[in-house]
């Protein structure tokens, strides 16, 4: 009787263990369900939100493609912006995040910012707090590429070949 009362507290030990984790990972998928209908419902508010700060709302979920290449295999990305709002005749993509990720000094959120900033036709980027009603203006310092270094220094050296011309020419 030994060994079956090991088995049957053995099995039934292994069936109270599954039971827990099935528990977990369904409350796990309900608390994500829920995060994601709220996240939802912000979205939903976040209008509102700008047009008490002065912003009109000009369009919502705009999509952008842009090309890459990985190992010289052509690649595109698709990027998609909660919303694109207006203010003084300027242009921004505004990100409508809830919780710990509704801070630019999130990794995730301040490279999706960025993304945003180099594909969108945009003056600049606004992060919205939904849960705090904070909404912060994240700039990016764009580095000149050497290309438009060379063109600086041809504008330079074309100027002022013109303005020695001009010198020349008035004497």
């Amino acid at each position: 009787m030994g060994i079956i009362g090991a088995i049957i507290g053995l099995l039934l030990g292994v069936y109270v263990m599954w039971l827990v984790s099935r528990r977990k990972e369904t409350a796990r998928k309900a608390r994500m369900l829920t995060a994601a209908q709220r996240g939802r419902a912000m979205e939903a508010l976040a209008p509102n939100l700008l047009e008490k700060r002065g912003f009109r709302v000009l369009d919502d979920q705009v999509e952008r493609r842009y090309a890459f290449t990985v190992d010289g295999e052509p690649q595109e990305a698709v990027l998609r912006a909660d919303l694109l709002a207006a203010r003084g005749g300027r242009r921004y993509v505004v990100e409508v995040k809830t919780g710990a990720v509704a801070k630019p000094t999130n990794r995730a959120t301040r490279r999706q910012l960025l993304e945003y900033f180099l594909h969108y036709d945009v003056h600049g980027v606004l992060l919205l707090d939904a849960d705090r009603d904070a909404l912060s203006t994240v700039e990016f310092p764009v580095r000149p590429t050497s290309h438009s270094r060379i063109g600086f220094a041809l504008g330079v050296g074309v100027g002022a070949a013109v303005v020695g011309a001009v010198w020349w020419l008035m004497r």
